[in-house]
């Protein structure tokens, strides 16, 4: 083979082992292949809004949102359209929608009313004590009101108890102001749970670390105590972060 045709030979073979190893670079990996894969790009979670504190609720944008300060625990939860809400202080969070009705509370309290009916005669004395199952009995026994049977639940790690409260279908009888529904428990800032003829309430008591938080929620599915699938979501979402 003559000089010229030597280095064109070369040349070809180069050319050839070129085009190899960019075909084999461009083969897509299979299985034991050492070939290296594209890392796909993490999904990243939007951080939680903080629901804002104050007197009356506020119209919020559907998302994550966070319960915080000055409420002693730290609540993350998700809320579709529709949903207002605020921290009203140290002893209650409170999320709403107007149509259809519904209502997701959480607050803190000792003070529960004797009767309903009759809330003019005062707070239960000596009033609950401080555990789960005291707040439970107390507000299970309360006159008048029809109650499901108490069950065991779980909400973010948290155990706790579990029951619906109806309240009776009239006023008739009862020694209300003008207007007033039946008077369940008041907060520490003065606040107050009451309930209208013929409402249903889903509490539940917690022990979140020493802490005990009612969750009460509003909005069934008909004349169910079954929230609503919305209602149920936005409780499934619920975190509760350890601590303060």
């Amino acid at each position: 083979m003559t000089p010229t045709l030597r280095i064109a030979a070369s040349a070809a073979a180069v050319m050839a082992l070129v085009v190899a190893v960019v075909a084999i670079g461009l083969r897509p990996s299979g299985p034991g292949s050492d070939q290296l894969t594209p890392t796909p790009t993490p999904t990243v979670s939007p951080s939680p809004l903080v629901i804002p504190t104050g007197e009356g609720p506020v119209l919020l944008t559907p998302g994550p949102y966070l319960a915080a300060s000055p409420f002693p625990k730290r609540i993350t939860l998700t809320l579709p359209d529709g949903w207002s809400g605020n921290i009203g202080g140290p002893y209650a969070v409170f999320l709403s929608r107007l149509v259809p009705n519904a209502e997701i509370d959480f607050s803190i309290f000792d003070k529960v009313f004797a009767d309903p009916c009759h809330f003019d005669r005062g707070a239960m004395n000596p009033p609950p004590g401080s555990s789960v199952d005291d707040l439970v009995t107390a507000l299970t026994s309360l006159p008048g009101m029809t109650v499901t049977p108490v069950k065991d639940v779980t909400v973010s790690g948290y155990h706790g108890r579990q029951f619906t409260m109806t309240a009776p279908a009239t006023t008739n009888g009862c020694t209300l102001p003008p207007g007033a529904g039946f008077r369940i428990w008041e907060l520490p800032l003065g606040a107050t749970d009451d309930m209208e003829p013929g409402q249903r309430e889903q509490v539940t008591v917690l022990d979140v670390d020493g802490t005990r938080i009612v969750l009460t929620v509003m909005g069934f599915e008909g004349a169910t105590t079954t929230p609503t699938p919305e209602v149920q979501g936005i409780v499934d979402s619920i975190r509760i972060e350890p601590g303060g």
